[in-house]
């Protein structure tokens, strides 16, 4: 009986051995893939953030020149009226 013990042990050991370095590779790889999602996710944001800052300043010196012909047109029709 304790033979078949024995061999169960081993047999136990074994597969808790081949487990636990499947689990180990596992893990690492995912590490690795999740380390490589983080460092794609900050260059683009980071890349976004610039070509928002950009839309937003472009934006900006437009709509100051509208607002610019706007107050022309606004003061040359007060001028025409008086």
């Amino acid at each position: 009986m304790s033979g078949g013990f024995a061999e169960m042990r081993a047999y136990v050991d074994l597969s808790h051995t081949t487990l636990r370095n499947h689990f180990d590779l596992t893990a690492e790889s995912f590490r690795s893939e999740f380390r490589g999602l983080f460092d794609w996710a900050s260059a683009n944001m980071s890349g976004l953030g610039t070509r928002v800052d950009a839309i937003e300043s472009g934006h900006g010196a437009r709509l100051t020149a509208v607002e610019t012909r706007v107050t022309r047109l606004e003061a040359d029709a007060q001028e025409r009226r008086s």
